[in-house]
C-alpha cells in the first residue's frame, strides 16, 4: 500500500509546474474529494481532504487520535465563552501532516491583498489550500473573476452526505466577507497551511502519541497555549460558570448556546477517543489503554450530561441556580475522569 501511495504522490508532485506562474482568472481543482465531519472535527476533516487528493485516504478516526480528540482549552472573547479542543487547529495539521510523511507550511499574510495573491497562486497550480478563520477550517479548491471569490469545501455535519454537493460549494464566496463575523480571518494574521508529500514512508510511534494525548489532555502540553489547557482549562471553565450565568436575558441565552457546545463537542471528543482507544487495547494487548478507553468514556457520559442539562435549563430559567450548581459538579466529574484516562495513557507511553 505504501508503494502505491507513494507513485501516486509522485506523480501528484511532476504534475505541478513552478510556483508564481500567471494564473488564469478562473481556476478549479479537479478530483478533491468532499468528506462530511464528525462531531466538530473541522480541521481534522479539511486535512482529511487535502490528503486524499494526494492519494492518501486516511480514516477520520485515525487523524483525530493522532492528537485533536484529547485535551481542551477556555475560549474567552466578545464573541463565545467557550472550551474547545486543547490546540490549535493549524498546529494540530502540522503536526498530523508530518507523522503521516506529508509537509505543512504555515503562512501568514499582512493584508487580504497578500492572502488573496497566495491563494490564487497555489490553487492555479493544482495545489489546495487549508484556510483557517478564528473558529473554522475550510479547503480552498478553486477562485472565480480576479481570485476574490473562491471556492471551499466547509466540513459540516453528515447531513451534507444526503445534501448535494454544490450546497457546501461557496462559488460566489468573496474574500472580503471572512473579516467579518463569524470568519474574522484576520485576527489569525490571514492564516493558511499547504500541505504537500514529501517522498518518505512513515511509521506511527503509539507510545508517543499516548504521551502526547496523556500531556494535552492533563493541560501540561503547552506547545500551543501556555494557560487554561486540558484540566486546567475545564477547572477556569467551572469558575467562570457563575459569572456567566449572572447575566441578562439574552447573555444568558447566548452563554447557554456556548456551554451546550462545549459539552457536545466533549461527548464527540471522549466517545471518538474510547472507541478508538479500545480496538487497539486488543490489537496490543494493553491494559493501560483499555482503563483509559473506559475513563474516557465514562467522561463522554458526563459531557452528554451536562450537554442535556443546559438544553433542559433553557425551558426553565427559573431554575438557573439549581443547573448552575449541578453543571459545576458535572465539570468536577469529568476532570476526575480525564485525570485517570490521562495517566493510564501515560503508562501506556512508557
Amino acid at each position: 500500500m505504501k508503494k502505491a501511495i507513494l507513485i501516486v504522490i509522485v506523480i501528484s508532485l511532476l504534475s505541478f509546474t513552478v510556483l508564481g506562474a500567471e494564473p488564469n482568472e478562473s481556476h478549479i481543482i479537479e478530483n478533491v474529494k468532499y468528506y462530511p465531519m464528525l462531531e466538530g472535527y473541522c480541521a481534522m476533516t479539511a486535512l482529511r481532504m487535502n490528503l486524499n487528493y494526494y492519494g492518501l485516504d486516511i480514516e477520520q478516526s485515525l487523524l483525530l487520535n493522532l492528537g485533536w480528540n484529547y485535551g481542551f482549552i477556555l475560549l474567552d472573547s466578545p464573541y463565545y465563552t467557550t472550551a474547545y479542543a486543547c490546540t490549535d487547529p493549524v498546529s494540530e495539521i502540522t503536526y498530523v501532516s508530518n507523522i503521516l510523511g506529508f509537509e505543512a507550511t504555515v503562512l501568514t499574510h499582512n493584508s487580504l491583498d497578500e492572502a488573496q495573491k497566495t491563494l490564487k497562486e497555489y490553487v492555479s497550480q493544482n495545489i489546495p489550500v487549508i484556510v483557517q478563520w478564528t473558529p473554522h477550517t475550510v479547503l480552498v479548491y478553486g477562485y472565480e473573476d480576479d481570485g476574490d471569490r473562491v471556492i471551499i469545501y466547509s466540513p459540516s455535519l453528515p447531513l451534507a452526505k444526503v445534501i448535494p454537493k454544490t450546497k457546501w460549494t461557496c462559488n460566489n464566496y468573496s474574500l472580503s466577507d471572512w473579516l467579518q463575523a463569524p470568519y474574522l480571518w484576520q485576527y489569525r494574521k490571514f492564516q493558511m497551511v499547504v500541505v504537500k508529500p514529501k517522498i518518505k514512508e512513515f511509521k506511527i510511534d503509539w507510545k508517543t502519541i499516548w504521551k502526547r494525548a496523556s500531556l494535552k489532555t492533563l493541560g501540561t502540553d503547552t506547545e500551543s497555549y501556555l494557560n487554561f489547557c486540558g484540566i486546567k482549562g475545564l477547572q477556569s471553565l467551572s469558575q467562570r460558570i457563575k459569572s456567566h450565568f449572572d447575566q441578562d436575558t439574552k447573555k444568558f441565552r447566548q452563554t447557554l448556546h456556548n456551554f451546550k457546545m462545549t459539552f457536545e463537542l466533549g461527548v464527540g471528543f471522549r466517545r471518538n477517543a474510547s472507541s478508538f482507544l479500545s480496538g487497539y487495547a486488543v490489537a496490543l494487548n494493553d491494559q493501560n489503554l483499555a482503563i483509559a478507553a473506559r475513563h474516557f468514556r465514562t467522561s463522554s457520559h458526563f459531557f452528554k450530561k451536562g450537554q442535556n442539562l443546559l438544553k433542559w435549563s433553557e425551558k426553565h430559567p427559573e431554575k438557573q441556580a439549581e443547573v448552575e450548581k449541578e453543571i459545576v459538579e458535572i465539570i468536577h466529574n469529568i476532570i476526575k475522569e480525564e485525570k485517570l484516562a490521562a495517566n493510564f495513557l501515560l503508562e501506556a507511553s512508557k
